[in-house]
């Protein structure tokens, strides 16, 4: 009888003990699992924020990187600092830069607050004929602030004549005319002297 009942206590003790084995590796896979799950799900956040950096950072040099770039050109393109200046900030010169027509009208609206009136058929040669259609005042004297146009062929012209901005008037009656397109760096601003005379005439308002 004893041993029986030994028996059975036995087989209760180790069922009881297989349960709570079995439970405590249920708890221990459930930590796992959560752990592993935890671990995962942060991994997963950190590579998602990773990507995210690395994407706007990149969108940040490549700006950065094209901003650098188009200076450079700029100021290759444009050596003349007070040029390039004028370049950047001008507003309703329709003349095509550095042409000639271009600084003579960005100039004289320097000088007087507006741009000449005329936009076509407007070769540098012409600007005396449009000067006379858009009622302005020319002359063959020379004033300072005055547009200085030139015919074609006359003191160093082209055959499509040239214009600039009279900065001085010297005592021999010549003038210190700013230019552009003059010489062998079309996009220096250049003072040269100039003397009135034939195909020679002074435009201004």
């Amino acid at each position: 009888m004893w041993e029986q009942k030994h028996s059975k206590g036995s087989a209760s003790c180790i069922s009881k003990e297989d349960t709570l084995y079995t439970q405590q590796n249920n708890r221990k896979f459930l930590q796992q699992y959560n752990v592993s799950s935890f671990v995962v799900k942060t991994s997963m956040i950190v590579v998602m924020g990773l990507l995210f950096l690395g994407t706007t950072l990149s969108v940040h040099v490549a700006g950065a990187h094209a901003q650098s770039s188009t200076k450079a050109s700029v100021e290759q393109t444009v050596p003349d600092a007070k040029a390039s200046v004028l370049h950047s900030e001008s507003r309703g010169n329709v003349f095509p830069y550095p042409a000639c027509t271009w600084w003579a009208n960005e100039r004289y609206a320097q000088w007087h607050g507006y741009y000449v009136p005329w936009t076509t058929n407007s070769m540098a040669w012409q600007w005396t004929d449009r000067a006379h259609d858009f009622k302005w005042h020319v002359s063959t004297k020379p004033k300072v602030g005055a547009i200085i146009d030139l015919q074609p062929w006359v003191q160093g012209a082209y055959g499509g004549g040239h214009v600039a901005l009279v900065e001085k008037v010297l005592g021999n009656g010549h003038v210190i005319a700013s230019n552009m397109s003059w010489g062998a760096d079309p996009y220096a601003v250049v003072d040269w002297e100039f003397a009135p005379g034939p195909g020679v005439t002074f435009i201004s308002r």
